[in-house]
């Protein structure tokens, strides 16, 4: 859903940018978006697994 918005912000505030532009520009917002430089939580890793039982 973020990649979808972002997209959306991107052809709205760059309309000459081409498609690869826009996937250039999500890839960076992914790697660098403000408020997340580690990810999207600033606590420790989970060590929980999904789908499944714990190891």
């Amino acid at each position: 859903m973020g990649e979808q918005m972002a997209r959306a912000r991107l052809r709205r505030e760059h309309p000459d940018f081409d498609d690869a532009a826009i996937e250039t520009s999500v890839m960076r917002w992914r790697q660098e978006r403000p408020g997340a430089p580690y990810g999207d939580h600033p606590g420790p890793p989970s060590t929980r697994t999904l789908g499944g039982a714990a190891p």
